[in-house]
């Protein structure tokens, strides 16, 4: 179902060249500027073959 036939998932729909209402522009970039940056926590070591299997059958 796209989101614009699930009427309660929309709020309103932007048609092509429409601008977004400037709350809602307002909204992304506080969630881009306040995102967390996690690329500097993952450990420099590598991660055993036993644990990646075990990891790829529980998905």
């Amino acid at each position: 179902m796209s989101r614009q036939e699930d009427s309660s998932a929309t709020v309103g729909v932007l048609t092509a060249g429409e601008a977004f209402d400037p709350a809602d522009r307002a909204a992304v970039y506080r969630a881009i500027a306040t995102r967390r940056d996690v690329r500097g926590e993952f450990l420099p070591d590598p991660i055993c073959e036993d644990c990646l299997l075990y990891t790829s059958r529980c998905v």
